[in-house]
This record gives structure tokens, sequence and C-alpha cells, in this order.
């Protein structure tokens, strides 16, 4: 599939040459993936007939303060919910590419971008780098 805003994202990240900036690039790449791969799993579920109201319900309550890890969790138990219910995915081998995907890089441990994005987000900051005088 053509996914032009995760090219975009790539692009842009590719381009930035300073390292902060491009650190951030970076985290939003990480954004629009994941966002990307939640909305298309959800999309394909609510194509199917029958609907768990489990589903419903965390996606009810998450949408309330959908963090990334939200989106994530979204991804994770509408995958199992398809897996377990043996429903047709939109692309062959799409479930097995997504559970090697989310184990190696979301469930913690040294590769976690959530967890990374989180922390890099939300406590470097330019004025923690810089002094007000020289924040770029």
């Amino acid at each position: 599939m053509y996914h032009p805003q995760i090219i975009r994202m790539i692009q842009l990240f590719e381009a930035e040459s300073q390292p902060f900036r491009k650190a951030h690039r970076m985290i939003d790449l990480f954004e629009t993936i994941i966002k990307t791969h939640t909305a298309v799993i959800v999309s394909n579920y609510f194509q199917q007939k029958d609907i768990s109201d489990n589903i419903k319900g965390l996606l009810a309550q998450g949408l309330r303060v959908p963090s990334l890890g939200i989106w994530q969790v979204f991804s994770r138990e509408i995958i199992k919910k398809i897996k377990d219910s043996e429903q047709p995915v939109f692309i062959e081998g799409f479930t097995e590419y997504f559970e090697a995907w989310d184990k190696k890089f979301l469930s913690g441990g040294k590769n976690d971008i959530i967890s990374f994005r989180n922390s890099y987000a939300h406590l470097i900051t330019p004025s923690r780098i810089f002094p007000k005088e020289q924040t770029p």
C-alpha cells in the first residue's frame, strides 16, 4: 500500500540536518507509522460482520485521550481479535508482520519506540538544552 504521509515524513527526516530537529522528525515518523497502521487496521476490522463490543468499548474509551500508546493498544487488540476469529486481513501476511514489528519495536526493552518517543518528546526540549538566550 502507498501511504503518502509516511513517505513525506521519511523525506522530512532525511532532509533535516539539525540534530535536535532531526530527532523530532524521527519521532514524527514513528507516530505517523503507528497511527497509519492503526487507522488501516481499524478500518479493515469495521468492514467485518461481527464487531466485538469489547473493541467498540476500547475505542470509545481510548479515543477520549488518544495517546500514542493507546493507538498501539487499539492495533494489538484488533489484530488479536481478527486472528482469534480467523477473519480475513486486507494484506496477506499482515498479521504476522504486525506481530513481529510490535514485538521488536513496541513491546518494551531497549527498542521500545513508544517509550523512547515519550521520554524524548516530553523530557528533552530546547529550553532544557540551551539557556534561554540561546534557544534556536
